[in-house]
């Protein structure tokens, strides 16, 4: 079970994770905060669910998760950070972050499997899926 006093104290970001929402259960992560919601407009944001009933992958595929064995999480960025950013470039860059953590924590060999998975011994880990919400041209946020 997911503890917010121990991630608190070992967050070291500057508004990434600063403010934290946590659900037992949930359709979608990404869903609940690209849903433009009032309370879910601070760059930042992050929701973790310890279980999705209506995860998503890509290609309108479906995923679920089990509770306490897998990490499931999104991320809310405001068109103030994301103007300008190539939305792809910031998928590689999350797989990367990912696949750092692995190797940096558990000294684990990773691989990325484009766009989007991360892989120990050619089997995925993880999977980053970004979703965008867009008004016109303009990028509004992304999760």
């Amino acid at each position: 079970m997911f503890e917010l006093e121990n991630f608190d104290i070992k967050l070291e970001t500057e508004f990434i994770g600063r403010n934290f929402i946590y659900c037992d259960e949930i359709e979608s992560t990404n869903t609940e905060l690209l849903a433009g919601k009032q309370q879910y407009k601070k760059t930042g944001t992050v929701m973790l669910a310890e279980k999705q009933v209506a995860g998503k992958g890509r290609k309108d595929r479906t995923w679920h998760s089990a509770r306490g064995l897998n990490l499931t999480f999104s991320i809310l960025l405001m068109k103030d950070v994301v103007s300008g950013i190539n939305i792809n470039h910031l998928n590689l860059a999350a797989s990367l972050a990912v696949a750092s953590a692995i190797e940096n924590l558990y000294q684990l060999k990773t691989e990325l499997k484009w766009p989007n998975d991360v892989l120990i011994d050619k089997k995925k880990v993880s999977g980053i899926l970004t979703e965008t919400s867009i008004k016109g041209t303009k990028v509004e946020r992304v999760v």
